[in-house]
């Protein structure tokens, strides 16, 4: 990566690790399935990484921003059955991701978990709820060629609706 490269990225890797959790978690209460919840937490936070030159300088707008992003990347996902991988294709190799079991009940977690959101962040994550794509269209939707998962045992797939 090229001086300015890292300048233009400055700060990004610890919002990429702050922010990771609370995008899984969000999308996962939509989503209701741990691969999809993690594919377009992938997706939002390549897109963001890019974009990072037109981030927010305060951190409730950063938030905001960040879920407004996966908020887009959902709706785009369900109009095409799959969730999209083209920020994390662009200018890199992806790597593929296979979930193991342990990753995937630990991503199931975070759907229980208390976010402690500000006001107008919370604001926003309840409208993206209220607003979600019917669940038919969430049950079809496709993780991208980027991501897939360990089967999960038949006991937990009868128990977790996966």
């Amino acid at each position: 990566m090229s001086v300015d490269q890292d300048e233009a990225h400055e700060g990004w890797d610890e919002c990429a690790r702050r922010y990771t959790a609370l995008l899984v978690a969000v999308l996962l209460r939509i989503a209701a399935n741990p691969v999809i919840a993690f594919d377009l937490a992938a997706e939002t936070l390549a897109t963001l990484r890019r974009r990072w030159s037109e981030r927010p300088d305060e951190e409730e707008e950063r938030l905001i921003w960040a879920f407004e992003a996966s908020r887009a990347l959902l709706a785009a996902a369900v109009e095409r059955g799959v969730v999209p991988s083209v920020e994390r294709c662009r200018d890199q190799r992806p790597e593929h991701r296979t979930l193991s079991i342990a990753e995937q009940q630990h991503i199931s977690r975070l759907a229980e978990e208390r976010l402690d959101l500000p006001t107008r962040v919370q604001d926003v994550v309840d409208a993206m709820a209220r607003n979600a794509p019917p669940p038919q269209g969430l049950r079809a939707l496709r993780s991208s060629r980027l991501v897939d998962a360990e089967p999960l045992p038949a006991h937990q797939r009868q128990t977790d609706g996966a």
